[in-house]
């Protein structure tokens, strides 16, 4: 029974359930359940039928839908006047679907999650705070360890990265989908990008649908502009250095470090043409 909170936690998807819910989006995953229950029930038995109506309407309250990627093909294909009709116009998204920087920028930009000044983006309040509130969210669903750091479950992280199966391997490294190796800086690092990922799928129409090796670059651009440890919230050293290397190119050195607990939230070597770059706030940007 060990993996059934862990199995309902990867399913649960709090962005469209409860006060989230969509309404028409539920009553037509509902009608699809009944039709695929009876398609069960007559090829099969009656009982098969009932249990798996019963199933699909599990997956209903726990998703808020039952067909993978309803959300976002309710924004992007739904008319707008069946939006207008069922109220759900108001709630249309700006749409991401490439990591190319300036493309991203735009797309968080409408979205409301970064705001762009003369020195380089810098997060909005608002994203920020939405950002900070699904990490306690992780945080009580999680758990921590002995030192506060926020410890992810593998499911959540699975989830957020759209893998079938995912392995915590060690601090900041988890094994998806038991073929890829993924790894941050630190748990920290790793429970402020599931966070982050939650929050921009609420936001942007097609998140989902983005390479994660892409997912993962914007990410790490978020953490580089934040300015407080997710953690303890202190606030976090920067440092931007030119590597020499003596059987390779040159590449620069980027490390965001709380100053009071000592939590790695960014740590990565990048070449000096790497889009990364783009996301360090210079002079006028507001972030320390």
């Amino acid at each position: 029974m060990a993996g059934l909170p862990d199995a309902f936690s990867r399913l649960r998807r709090p962005e469209y359930t409860g006060a989230n819910r969509c309404l028409p989006c539920t009553i037509g995953n509902v009608a699809i359940a009944l039709v695929g229950a009876i398609g069960f029930g007559v090829a099969v038995s009656e009982a098969v039928g009932a249990v798996a109506f019963v199933a699909f309407l599990g997956i209903i309250a726990l998703r808020g839908y039952l067909l993978p990627g309803t959300p976002t093909l309710t924004r992007r294909y739904l008319p707008d006047r069946v939006h207008a009709a069922v109220g759900t116009a108001a709630h249309r998204q700006p749409s991401i679907d490439t990591a190319e920087f300036e493309g991203t920028i735009r797309a968080l930009s409408a979205a409301g999650v970064i705001e762009e000044r003369a020195g380089g983006p810098r997060l909005t309040t608002g994203f920020t705070t939405q950002w900070d509130d699904r990490l306690s969210t992780i945080a009580g669903s999680s758990g921590t360890d002995h030192d506060g750091s926020v410890t992810v479950n593998a499911a959540t992280v699975a989830t957020a990265f759209d893998a079938e199966t995912a392995t915590r391997r060690g601090v900041g490294t988890v094994e998806l989908d038991g073929e890829k190796l993924v790894r941050w800086p630190s748990d920290a690092a790793l429970a402020a990008d599931v966070a982050a990922a939650r929050e921009l799928e609420s936001r942007l129409d097609g998140w989902d649908a983005v390479d994660t090796a892409d997912r993962r670059a914007t990410l790490t651009g978020l953490r580089i502009l934040r300015d407080r440890c997710p953690v303890c919230g202190g606030p976090l050293s920067r440092r931007v250095e030119r590597d020499e290397h003596c059987c390779r190119r040159p590449q620069v050195g980027i490390e965001r470090v709380c100053r009071d607990c000592d939590r790695v939230l960014v740590s990565t070597a990048v070449s000096e043409t790497s889009s990364v770059l783009a996301w360090i706030p210079g002079p006028g940007s507001g972030n320390r």
